[in-house]
């Protein structure tokens, strides 16, 4: 067992070296998880920003006429239903949901942080 109180000298190279593993494994997994929350905030900044799809599909509707706003909502709420549906029947015997859409938001990371690094925003 690893005690971090004692003389890093007096450690033989095993400890030393599963020290290292824990850390680099430690780093991986922060950097696969700040990829998760950059992937997971991007499409909320994009979805429901100033400039976001959510309130440009709503404000065109509503300008065309209010109803149509009620559509769009309404058609948003029924095809995500429909596609959870859809996820649920078919890809649960493949392959689980939420990995495909926790790969899906890593991807989304990775998509966003290279963005972010060229233009400097998302």
């Amino acid at each position: 067992m690893f005690n971090p109180i004692t003389n890093p000298h007096d450690r033989s190279l095993s400890h030393l070296g599963h020290l290292l593993y824990e850390v680099i494994y430690t780093l991986f997994q922060l950097l696969l998880f700040s990829l998760l929350l950059l992937g997971i905030g991007g499409v909320v900044i994009k979805a429901i920003g100033t400039d976001g799809w959510l309130p440009g599909m709503l404000e065109s509707a509503w300008h065309v006429d209010p109803i149509y706003a009620l559509f769009v909502v309404a058609g948003i709420g029924f095809g995500g239903s429909w596609l959870k549906r859809v996820f649920d029947e078919r890809l649960d015997k493949i392959i689980h949901a939420g990995d495909i859409l926790l790969y899906g938001c890593l991807a989304l990371g990775v998509f966003f942080s290279l963005r972010l690094m060229i233009t400097g925003s998302l």
